[in-house]
């Protein structure tokens, strides 16, 4: 993980910017004296400037300086950091090409090499020379990169290891203003669509987490994996990461000593073979054993006078029906009725461990997720589900619920989890260290309510991370 700050300014205007005119690898001085917009760098003690050795960026450092006396500077005047040779083009108006296919929107196209310029692999080429010294300095330093919004466009999707071709047209550099640009790869593996419980299509949480900046995600519907294919096509088209993952709920049926039988236990599996064929007519038959099962319960409730229907039944969690919508459904349209607290009872004491059962055991999980070539993850760790009740865990009890994954296999914890406090991140830091447990990032959007936000958090143990769950 880099510590260091990345800071990037394209040079202060010259008359070809206002003018429209593309410059490419002409030296042209710059024409407008504007204040420089500092940004977050006026906080930083020391700086290594590296800068392209055009005058225009020269004379931008120059302007700079004066601003930032207070600031300890070394500048670095970087060949590789001139604009892409345009060729033909340079010196000549924009507004002249408009019917040329070379350009789209009145810029030229990233893969269009000009007569007498180069080509976008010598561009890359020579970009990444340039990169590889930054990265070396932010080793030590903090960095400034002063250039041009070709190269610094280039420079960017280089040291984020970002695809070109779908992300080139997805960002700008103004004249004159400073951006600090983070290279950390920022994460969310904790994500649902409406494929199970969520709100938006597979599709559109990726759409949402691009606008969140995130670089790479993890879809994890309940008990399915058929959004997956949606999600990686779009992840694609934005240039993002996709790792394939679900999450099982399982039920503790008794197997846990010392651990309540009433709390369900979810547990995300990474990396899975979600293609497979078996993996996904095991899910599916589990779902329909489950539907099937709660159909019988709605139906079972004749005995109590209630004629219901399943399919007017409000789901709160969109589709997978539990107990709770039942008693939510009865309370609003039975609440005074002779039979409902004797009804209730029978739901809440019977029917819940009923439902429960339908759920797979933590063995069963953690055996699926293993045969399916995938790591096991236990979800939001010290927040268990009654229902759709959360119950936040005391720390025995917690220690018996790891003991018993550890001994199944267990890879990791999810640590920085959306709705933990500092104090709970760093309990399960800790125990994640102890146990040799992965540490892993997740928001747990469902896109309702209280559940909208991804995390995109940069992710402190990169190294880890990258080797064991993406891959």
């Amino acid at each position: 993980m880099v510590k260091n700050k990345l800071f990037l300014l394209r040079h202060l205007p010259t008359s070809y910017n206002t003018e429209k005119v593309i410059i490419g690898q002409l030296d042209i001085p710059i024409t407008d004296l504007q204040k420089i917009e500092f940004g977050g760098l006026s906080k930083v003690k020391s700086l290594v400037i590296f800068a392209s050795p055009l005058q225009r960026c020269k004379q931008t450092v120059e302007t700079l300086q004066k601003s930032i006396s207070h600031i300890q500077t070394e500048i670095i005047y970087v060949d590789e950091l001139i604009e892409r040779n345009f060729g033909v083009y340079q010196g000549k108006s924009k507004h002249l090409f408009g019917d040329d296919p070379n350009f789209l929107d009145g810029k030229i196209r990233i893969e269009v090499t000009p007569e007498g310029g180069e080509s976008l692999v010598e561009f890359q080429n020579r970009v990444a020379l340039a990169a590889n010294q930054i990265l070396e300095a932010l080793k030590h330093n903090h960095v400034l990169v002063v250039s041009h919004l070709h190269t610094l466009k280039m420079l960017t999707l280089l040291l984020k290891n970002m695809q070109i071709e779908p992300n080139w047209y997805g960002f700008n550099y103004e004249n004159g203003k400073i951006v600090e640009v983070s290279i950390n790869k920022k994460i969310d593996l904790h994500l649902h669509s409406n494929v199970s419980d969520g709100k938006l299509r597979p599709a559109s949480v990726v759409k949402q987490a691009h606008e969140y900046n995130i670089d790479i995600i993890a879809l994890t519907d309940h008990d399915d994996v058929n959004g997956i294919a949606e999600a990686w096509e779009t992840c694609k088209k934005y240039g993002m990461k996709l790792v394939p993952a679900m999450e099982l709920s399982c039920a503790s049926k008794g197997d846990i000593e010392g651990f309540p039988d009433d709390l369900s236990i979810h547990i995300l599996g990474y990396n899975i073979d979600y293609k497979n064929p078996k993996l996904v007519d095991l899910l599916t038959k589990h779902r329909q054993r489950r539907v099937k099962k709660t159909k019988d319960i709605v139906d079972s409730l004749k005995k109590f006078g209630y004629n219901l229907k399943y399919s007017t039944i409000k789901i709160q969690a969109e589709r997978q029906m539990r107990v709770a919508d039942i008693i939510n459904h009865l309370k609003s349209h039975f609440p005074k009725d002779e039979n409902y607290d004797a009804c209730v009872k029978y739901l809440k004491d019977d029917v819940f461990y009923d439902l429960l059962d339908y759920d797979f055991s933590v063995q069963e999980a953690i055996s699926i997720i293993k045969d399916f070539g995938g790591q096991v993850v236990l979800a939001h760790p010290l927040l268990l589900y009654r229902d759709y009740q959360l119950e936040l865990l005391n720390k025995d009890v917690f220690n018996i619920l790891i003991d018993y994954l550890c001994g199944l296999g267990l890879d990791g914890i999810e640590v920085n989890y959306l709705a933990f406090d500092f104090a709970q991140k760093e309990y399960l830091k800790n125990i994640a260290t102890e146990r040799n447990l992965i540490a892993t990032i997740g928001s747990d959007f469902h896109g309702w309510k209280n559940r909208v936000s991804m995390i995109g958090e940069e992710c402190e143990n990169e190294e880890e991370l990258f080797g064991r769950v993406i891959v």
